[in-house]
């Protein structure tokens, strides 16, 4: 549980701790966890930040672990808000975590604690495309790869290597975006090249995923077309191998219109638009 990142072994704080009312301190974040596991998100949130601004009360270690969970807690939020489509409610979460995380950092000597921020901007950003705000949007995206240029992603989350920057749902299925940091080869017969996939699911009675349905590639062109640089291609795994196909009216630029691709893939998966082509590659 990523509350744990807070297990910092700070050493002189475990005496300062002593004598300490660590029982009322763990009743009350018990009840917090509690709310949360019942769907009651926002009481929560207003119990776990009265919390986090009476810890003083307990001790410098409680203070301190109230600092960190309080920020797992309003990650927690913001994506219970945006997986129910709440964009709203997650994109204040996120920027209440942001700035929580701005404001602690340099108190707290744990530096997953210091790379959270990066969560909360990929949130802010996934709640803006849900509400349909794509230059605020790419905003947070630039933010996530001037912080890849530099190295200060967290390895042990998506983060690293790629980001989820969409989510949506469409009657009873979510779809989840995904972006790789990659840029666009310059050769274009070099390798096979996925820039960003959208992942279909069914979804069980709660809504969360169930069975991936299928993916969506936007795949780089084998070839020198001056009008796009990518087109989607529909992807579905079986037991057997690997079906996939092009759709050559869903091509886009290096300099992709978000705006026209989240619309592309309501269209695709609202229509259960299929592929022009087709190609089967077995299972080895």
């Amino acid at each position: 549980m990523k509350k744990l990142l807070f297990l910092i072994l700070c050493g002189p704080f475990f005496i300062w701790a002593q004598g300490t009312d660590i029982s009322k301190f763990k009743m009350e974040q018990n009840a917090i966890d509690s709310l949360f596991s019942i769907g009651q998100t926002e009481t929560a949130i207003e119990r776990a930040r009265e919390w986090q601004q009476n810890a003083d009360t307990f001790g410098v270690l409680p203070k301190l672990q109230a600092t960190s969970d309080f920020a797992w807690y309003l990650e927690n939020a913001s994506r219970q808000c945006f997986t129910t489509q709440q964009y709203d409610k997650s994109l204040a979460y996120s920027q209440e975590l942001l700035n929580h995380i701005r404001k602690t950092e340099k108190k707290m000597c744990n530096d997953r604690y210091k790379q959270e921020k990066y969560f909360a901007i990929r949130d802010i950003m996934i709640s803006y495309f849900g509400l349909g705000e794509y230059d605020k949007a790419l905003t947070q995206k630039k933010e996530l790869y001037s912080a890849h240029k530099k190295g200060l992603l967290p390895c042990d989350y998506e983060l690293c290597h790629y980001f989820n920057f969409d989510f949506f749902k469409i009657d009873s299925l979510n779809v989840w975006g995904y972006e790789w940091y990659d840029d666009l080869p310059k050769n274009r017969y070099s390798q096979s090249f996925t820039k960003i996939v959208y992942y279909v699911y069914s979804t069980n009675s709660d809504g969360t995923d169930k069975d991936q349905l299928y993916r969506l590639h936007v795949l780089m062109f084998h070839g020198d077309n001056p009008n796009f640089d990518y087109i989607m291609d529909k992807h579905i795994s079986t037991d057997k191998g690997e079906w996939s196909g092009s759709m050559y009216r869903y091509t886009y630029k290096e300099d992709i219109d978000y705006r026209k691709l989240h619309n592309d893939v309501v269209e695709i998966v609202k229509g259960n638009v299929q592929p022009d082509t087709q190609r089967f590659i077995q299972s080895r």
